[in-house]
């Protein structure tokens, strides 16, 4: 598939033609076959499970267990 820009190639502007310079930049993206992407949206819910328990257990070290050291340090 050949997809062309809005951009301007700008290394093949010079003086001369900076005013009337208007070649778009063209690329190419080769077809990927029999490869399937999974959508970065759409999880497990063994995944999802997963990645609540890792939030929870850095939230409890990073948060949690800091608050709690603190409020002892104060009380004595």
């Amino acid at each position: 598939m050949v997809i062309e820009t809005n951009l301007i190639d700008i290394s093949k502007v010079t003086l001369d033609n900076y005013k009337t310079y208007n070649e778009k930049i063209k690329y190419e993206i080769p077809k990927i076959s029999n490869v399937k992407i999974k959508p970065k949206g759409i999880i497990s819910a063994e995944e999802r499970k997963q990645q609540l328990k890792e939030y929870q257990h850095n939230y409890y070290l990073n948060v949690t267990k800091i608050k709690r050291k603190l409020a002892k340090e104060r009380k004595q």
